[in-house]
């Protein structure tokens, strides 16, 4: 602990892996913490501290969907391996070392740290809602994996629609839409054991009385992690659900928007969004997002295209590579925002749904969608211990 952060109370998360001859195992400090700003990741290679590119990269990819873009990951990791299988006469201070298996040893601190969450992430369900520890379902790949220093890609990696041989079209419905909660009949209090249901906070926040203190969950955060979800099944599949457009909008996209458009047409519709040329730069717009319908045309069409551009850049021309921030943007833009008025039902019904989520402390892009207080904290504050 005095490695990592000293002065930070909260618990450790702890990771370990092996493969063959080879194990990782230290102790990150949660991404959410504190200190998570100013502490710092170190890294020793058969006790010897050292700085190491992809190893940080390793962690940092373990972590996606748990840091915020800009923050860094802090804690400590000890990798252990045969003498013969790292060199350590690379710089002169023998700070910087050479792996013989670096995608190896990449890809075992990935697994450490996605396994470390997990199980951090059945704990804090465990105190959240009760569920007993050992029953979370956080996946251990993601929808895509980014390619690591060493320019490899896992082969989990979700290929573009074009560069599938026969790519199926999404389902296409006249009037689909994710409801925000079913009728009041259908989401009964009793769906949440555990818990009681205070109210809304500024019309932001959703206050719930828990077995041992309580939780306070960010709305908008709460629905992007679920539509996420959502989204990421169905792109799984056949495709994003589309709404096709009563009105079809007209639209003149810039020509970094037109070459998505004229490069990307079959990738666009897997993400539910169909777009033809109607002469000259116009562009019609006949289907959104189902997910994204409530919002108008011009800026779902707009918001896709420049995350899509943006994948691109970052990727080097595959955007299979970045396909989880391109969802991560929808479900965002989609997701219900701070100002919104809830009822009761629609509360209870959100909830309900993150208990099932995967992963459901944090949205895609990293913010904590809760906090948990618990009583003997709460006692503290006001002096009654």
């Amino acid at each position: 602990r005095r490695l990592v952060a000293p002065r930070e109370a909260g618990p450790l998360v702890a990771v370990q892996a092996t493969a063959g001859d080879m194990e990782v195992q230290g102790f990150l400090l949660p991404p959410d913490s504190g200190q998570a700003g100013s502490a710092r990741l170190r890294l020793l290679v058969n006790g010897r501290p050292v700085r190491d590119r992809m190893m940080t990269h390793g962690v940092s990819e373990g972590l996606t969907g748990f840091l915020l873009k800009g923050h860094r990951p802090a804690g400590v990791l000890f990798l252990s391996l045969p003498p013969d299988a790292v060199d350590v006469n690379v710089h002169p201070t023998k700070q910087e070392v050479r792996f013989r298996k670096s995608s190896e040893i990449h890809d075992l601190v990935v697994r450490a740290v996605r396994d470390g969450m997990a199980s951090h992430q059945d704990e804090v369900r465990h105190a959240v809602f009760g569920v007993p520890v050992g029953q979370a379902t956080l996946p251990r790949t993601s929808l895509t994996s980014q390619a690591s220093p060493t320019g490899q890609t896992s082969p989990t990696e979700l290929p573009l629609a074009s560069a599938a041989a026969e790519p199926e079209r999404p389902y296409v419905a006249q009037a689909q839409t994710l409801p925000l909660a079913p009728a009041p009949a259908s989401a009964p209090a009793a769906a949440l054991p555990g818990f009681r249901l205070i109210g809304q906070l500024h019309n932001a926040y959703i206050l719930c009385e828990t077995a041992d203190g309580l939780v306070a969950i960010d709305q908008h955060a709460l629905q992007e992690r679920i539509l996420f979800e959502t989204l990421k099944e169905q792109y799984r599949g056949p495709g994003i659900a589309s709404q096709v457009l009563l009105f079809p909008k007209m639209l003149e996209p810039d020509p970094a928007a037109r070459a998505v458009l004229e490069n990307h047409a079959d990738d666009l519709a897997r993400l539910g969004l169909t777009m033809e040329p109607f002469g000259g730069d116009s562009y019609v717009v006949k289907a959104v997002p189902a997910i994204m319908g409530h919002l108008e045309p011009g800026e779902i069409v707009q918001g896709i295209l420049v995350r899509f551009s943006e994948a691109l850049a970052e990727a080097g021309g595959r955007a299979a590579t970045r396909m989880e921030d391109i969802l991560a943007s929808m479900a965002c833009k989609a997701a219900i925002k701070a100002g919104h008025r809830l009822h009761e039902e629609e509360m209870v019904h959100l909830i309900a749904k993150l208990n099932q989520s995967p992963i459901f402390s944090h949205c895609p892009h990293g913010r904590p969608v809760l906090k948990h207080f618990d009583l003997a904290t709460i006692q503290r504050w006001f002096h009654r211990t």
